[in-house]
């Protein structure tokens, strides 16, 4: 479970975070990103009809060629994805 916000509602906590105040107390890096991460795996096994060995660190299905296409894709010639960082 997920302890709720402390003395104020989700949404202000997120609004108050987002204008450079404290992060907030259910921030995406630390729980949302992990289950997300968690489903888009089991989607590719449902995609791929195979069982998979997720490496998190590479952003791989180790031993599964079949779900590359669904993790990276191939950008036609003068394409390239946004980069931000």
């Amino acid at each position: 479970s997920v302890a709720r916000a402390p003395g104020e509602s989700h949404h202000r906590e997120w609004i108050g975070a987002a204008k450079g105040g404290p992060p907030a107390f259910c921030n995406f890096v630390d729980f949302a990103s992990g289950i997300s991460e968690t489903m888009l795996v089991a989607n590719l096994a449902i995609r791929t009809g195979k069982r998979i060995e997720w490496d998190a660190a590479a952003m791989k299905a180790r031993g599964c060629p079949e779900a590359d296409p669904f993790i990276r894709r191939e950008y036609r010639e003068g394409w390239r994805p946004e980069v931000r960082g």
